[in-house]
């Protein structure tokens, strides 16, 4: 419902975590389409979303999902940035918020209008 003509849905599997990198990278060849790929593991893993406006977005989570920030991650940012705004722009970046703002919407899309699928 949020975009005519178009569908939602989720899907569950379990598989080698080398999986996730394969299926979102296959998604990505569809230039059209918002997706996220997400291992919800108890150890956390890689989460990957994106969008056709912003391109792909790779993070790594912990068991409850919140974005794991690395020591180097913080270091480039820090090196790379020339005042307050650039290392805001940065980290922001990092964390993928451009990406979170645009599918949240569709995140909020009633259960009931969501197509179940089961991979095997």
């Amino acid at each position: 419902p949020m975009a005519a003509g178009t569908f939602r849905t989720m899907i569950s599997f379990r598989n080698a975590p080398t999986t996730l990198s394969k299926i979102a990278t296959s998604l990505r060849s569809w230039h059209y389409l918002r997706f996220e790929v997400r291992d919800e593991s108890a150890d956390g893993g890689d989460f990957y979303r994106a969008t056709p406006e912003l391109g792909m977005h790779r993070a790594v989570i912990d068991g409850l999902g919140n974005i794991m920030i690395s020591e180097s991650q913080i270091l480039s940012a820090m090196e790379n940035s020339f005042d307050d705004e650039s290392l805001r722009f940065a980290l922001e970046k990092i964390l993928g918020t451009a990406w979170e703002i645009e599918l949240e919407p569709y995140r909020g899309v009633e259960l009931q209008e969501v197509l179940p699928l089961k991979a095997i």
